[in-house]
């Protein structure tokens, strides 16, 4: 039996997804692999700390929840594209634990969510 790994990602290193409240349609909103990532993150990311709730609020918080993506997905490469797949184009910076998971999988015998997890998080919020 292999021991469990937890991989547990850096600040702004969990992607963050948003749902519109109104239309059920989720859009990532960090980090969006288009031209439209720096308006995403400033749509979705930007906020403010609420002293009565204790935790940091999205701007849009009335018409969207923004969250992290859960597990090995919200971590394993920061900008998910198809297109730098197919050109194999490795940006370190967005593969964050990618190549990590792939190496303890294949290397090891690693089992996604048996005994390799991820715990990631909404990186905004206080450690509490």
């Amino acid at each position: 039996h292999l021991p469990p790994i937890i991989l547990v990602p850096g600040i702004a290193a969990s992607k963050l997804e948003a749902l519109n409240k109104n239309t059920g349609e989720i859009d990532v909103a960090w980090m969006k692999p288009s031209k439209q990532l720096v308006q995403n993150a400033c749509d979705y990311i930007w906020g403010q700390f609420n002293e009565d709730s204790g935790k940091y609020e999205s701007f849009v918080k009335d018409y969207a929840d923004v969250r992290h993506i859960n597990g090995l997905t919200g971590c394993n490469c920061l900008l998910d594209s198809k297109l730098l797949e197919k050109l194999q184009v490795n940006i370190k910076f967005t593969n964050y634990f990618g190549k990590y998971i792939q190496h303890l999988i294949d290397d090891f015998g690693y089992e996604p969510n048996v005994n390799l997890f991820a715990f990631t998080y909404d990186w905004r919020q206080p450690v509490s």
